[in-house]
């Protein structure tokens, strides 16, 4: 459990169960009259099934998916963070200046963390991004 610190502004992290969902509308528990999702009731589920839920986002569904499915040669880690834009129920939206202050503190963890990490799996020569 990591927390951030920005300037004298305390502690900026929530602990609590992310569900990482597999498309950006239905799955989040949006509502739009355009499609049948039958979803009105998802969010409140999700909270009744999990009290602690404190994010829905879909950016590390694939990433996670990948990971757990690579093969032993090419062992893929995977670990994501997240800025919680909105507040489903009430609508309430970070500000834009509230967004970059966090995005910049954020990025800079994620690199730090990225830099303390050894790793002894060798990169394949197979790679597509080589």
């Amino acid at each position: 459990d990591a927390s951030l610190e920005s300037e004298g502004k305390g502690t900026m992290h929530v602990g609590g169960v992310n569900a990482s969902a597999d498309t950006f509308y239905a799955s989040q528990g949006r509502q739009d009259d355009n499609f049948r999702d039958e979803n009105e009731t998802l969010v409140d589920d999700l909270v009744a099934k999990y009290p602690t839920i404190c994010a829905i986002e879909m950016e590390t569904h694939q990433l996670f998916s990948l990971a757990q499915v690579s093969a032993e040669h090419a062992r893929i880690f995977a670990a994501g963070a997240a800025i919680v834009l909105a507040q489903r129920r009430s609508n309430d939206f970070l500000t834009n200046d509230r967004k970059h202050e966090l995005e910049h503190t954020l990025g800079l963890a994620c690199l730090e963390a990225l830099a303390k990490v050894e790793s002894t799996t060798p990169v394949p020569t197979s790679a597509v991004w080589l």
